[in-house]
Protein backbone atom coordinates (compact mmCIF):
# COMPACT_ATOMS: atom_id res chain seq x y z
CA UNK A 1 0.00 0.00 0.00
CA UNK A 2 1.49 3.64 -0.82
CA UNK A 3 1.22 5.56 1.60
CA UNK A 4 0.23 9.25 1.36
CA UNK A 5 0.54 12.40 2.92
CA UNK A 6 -2.44 13.14 5.08
CA UNK A 7 -3.67 9.55 4.74
CA UNK A 8 -3.37 7.27 7.55
CA UNK A 9 -4.51 3.57 7.75
CA UNK A 10 -6.48 1.90 10.75
CA UNK A 11 -8.46 -1.36 11.89
CA UNK A 12 -11.85 -1.04 11.93
CA UNK A 13 -14.35 -1.72 15.53
CA UNK A 14 -16.90 -4.38 15.37
CA UNK A 15 -20.56 -4.27 13.88
CA UNK A 16 -19.21 -0.91 11.98
CA UNK A 17 -20.81 0.29 8.64
CA UNK A 18 -18.96 2.65 7.30
CA UNK A 19 -19.43 4.48 4.10
CA UNK A 20 -16.86 6.65 2.11
CA UNK A 21 -16.39 10.25 3.75
CA UNK A 22 -18.06 9.13 6.31
CA UNK A 23 -16.74 11.11 10.37
CA UNK A 24 -14.84 8.42 11.84
CA UNK A 25 -13.94 8.32 15.74
CA UNK A 26 -11.94 6.10 17.46
CA UNK A 27 -13.60 3.60 19.89
CA UNK A 28 -11.32 0.94 22.24
CA UNK A 29 -8.72 1.82 19.71
CA UNK A 30 -10.17 0.90 16.71
CA UNK A 31 -12.61 3.41 13.78
CA UNK A 32 -16.02 3.27 14.59
CA UNK A 33 -18.88 5.62 12.39
CA UNK A 34 -19.12 8.94 14.19
CA UNK A 35 -22.57 9.75 15.82
CA UNK A 36 -23.77 12.56 18.36
CA UNK A 37 -21.88 13.51 21.00
CA UNK A 38 -18.54 12.25 20.01
CA UNK A 39 -15.68 12.48 23.19
CA UNK A 40 -13.07 15.50 22.38
CA UNK A 41 -10.33 13.58 20.76
CA UNK A 42 -11.63 10.85 19.21
CA UNK A 43 -12.36 12.15 16.02
CA UNK A 44 -10.23 10.49 13.51
CA UNK A 45 -10.97 12.17 9.80
CA UNK A 46 -12.94 11.25 6.83
CA UNK A 47 -12.96 7.36 5.78
CA UNK A 48 -11.64 7.23 2.06
CA UNK A 49 -13.31 3.33 1.76
CA UNK A 50 -16.68 1.83 2.80
CA UNK A 51 -15.98 -0.96 5.20
CA UNK A 52 -18.96 -3.35 6.83
CA UNK A 53 -18.44 -5.36 10.27
CA UNK A 54 -20.02 -7.62 12.32
CA UNK A 55 -17.05 -9.15 13.86
CA UNK A 56 -13.59 -7.30 12.36
CA UNK A 57 -10.72 -9.15 11.19
CA UNK A 58 -7.25 -7.83 10.60
CA UNK A 59 -8.60 -7.51 6.94
CA UNK A 60 -11.14 -4.57 8.09
CA UNK A 61 -8.97 -1.61 8.29
CA UNK A 62 -9.21 1.19 5.75
CA UNK A 63 -7.55 4.44 5.06
CA UNK A 64 -8.66 7.88 6.55
CA UNK A 65 -8.12 11.67 5.56
CA UNK A 66 -6.66 12.82 8.57
CA UNK A 67 -5.54 16.28 6.54
CA UNK A 68 -6.37 19.08 8.87
CA UNK A 69 -7.41 21.07 5.57
CA UNK A 70 -9.50 18.69 4.82
CA UNK A 71 -13.18 19.17 4.02
CA UNK A 72 -16.27 17.73 3.24
CA UNK A 73 -19.88 18.43 2.14
CA UNK A 74 -22.39 17.58 4.24
CA UNK A 75 -26.44 17.37 5.23
CA UNK A 76 -27.39 19.13 8.22
CA UNK A 77 -30.72 19.51 9.90
CA UNK A 78 -32.25 21.17 12.75
CA UNK A 79 -34.08 24.22 12.90
CA UNK A 80 -31.26 26.92 11.42
CA UNK A 81 -28.97 26.73 8.41
CA UNK A 82 -25.04 26.43 10.20
CA UNK A 83 -23.00 29.79 10.54
CA UNK A 84 -19.47 29.83 8.99
CA UNK A 85 -17.16 29.52 11.87
CA UNK A 86 -18.91 27.68 14.73
CA UNK A 87 -18.77 24.00 15.40
CA UNK A 88 -21.44 21.88 15.82
CA UNK A 89 -22.21 18.15 16.66
CA UNK A 90 -23.25 15.59 14.51
CA UNK A 91 -26.64 13.20 14.03
CA UNK A 92 -24.76 11.13 12.55
CA UNK A 93 -21.57 9.78 11.05
CA UNK A 94 -22.83 11.86 7.69
CA UNK A 95 -25.17 14.69 8.67
CA UNK A 96 -24.50 17.81 11.57
CA UNK A 97 -27.26 18.72 13.94
CA UNK A 98 -27.09 22.70 13.59
CA UNK A 99 -29.26 22.86 17.18
CA UNK A 100 -26.53 21.23 18.82
CA UNK A 101 -23.22 22.97 19.42
CA UNK A 102 -22.02 21.43 22.72
CA UNK A 103 -19.33 19.53 22.09
CA UNK A 104 -18.81 20.24 18.58
CA UNK A 105 -16.21 18.86 16.43
CA UNK A 106 -17.64 19.98 12.52
CA UNK A 107 -16.79 23.52 12.06
CA UNK A 108 -18.83 25.26 9.03
CA UNK A 109 -16.09 26.42 6.50
CA UNK A 110 -18.97 27.70 4.10
CA UNK A 111 -20.46 26.89 0.85
CA UNK A 112 -24.12 27.00 2.61
CA UNK A 113 -27.17 25.96 0.57
CA UNK A 114 -30.06 26.46 2.31
CA UNK A 115 -32.59 24.93 0.14
CA UNK A 116 -31.03 21.67 0.18
CA UNK A 117 -29.43 21.59 3.35
CA UNK A 118 -25.98 21.37 2.84
CA UNK A 119 -22.82 22.83 3.51
CA UNK A 120 -18.75 22.43 3.26
CA UNK A 121 -17.54 20.73 7.01
CA UNK A 122 -14.21 21.00 8.45
CA UNK A 123 -13.30 18.88 11.78
CA UNK A 124 -11.85 19.96 14.83
CA UNK A 125 -11.25 18.32 18.25
CA UNK A 126 -9.36 15.78 16.24
CA UNK A 127 -7.18 13.02 17.84
CA UNK A 128 -4.61 13.92 15.58
CA UNK A 129 -3.69 16.87 13.36
CA UNK A 130 -3.46 15.09 10.55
Amino acid sequence: MKSQKGVQWFYVADNQTIARDDIVVFSSGKLAAGADAATAGTVVGFALEACTTTTATAADYIPVDTDGQAVRRFAYDGTGAPEVGLAYDLDSAHAVDTDDTTNGYVVCVGNVDTTNKLADFGLAGRYNKG
